[in-house]
């Protein structure tokens, strides 16, 4: 893409400057400088944090689907630790009775 900037006198011989200080073209340091700036750089993690939110906001909020929600884990970490207990290994929730 190319663009046509007119540009104050100064400014041009500022980037001039700058441009020769950093032994690039006017065009390369301002691209560079552009792209510095204003590229946005996809979070890595965005989708990630978006199915986060989505648990979230799918997260029962009355009291006693939350007590439910609650046990089903409880169960889950109980039939986890006799599996490693029936197969000799350290328990992964010990506090879980």
């Amino acid at each position: 893409m190319n663009f046509v900037i007119d540009l104050p006198q100064p400014v041009e011989a500022r980037l001039e400057e700058e441009a020769q200080k950093a032994g690039v073209t006017v065009t390369a340091l301002v691209c560079r400088t552009l792209i510095e700036k204003f590229l946005v750089v996809p979070d890595e993690n965005a989708q990630a944090l978006g199915l986060i939110e989505q648990w979230i906001a799918e997260a029962p909020t009355d009291p006693d689907q939350v007590k439910e929600a609650e046990e089903d884990l409880r169960s889950f970490q109980r039939s986890l630790n006799q599996t490693r207990k029936d197969a000799g290994a350290r328990l992964v929730y010990p506090g879980v009775e």
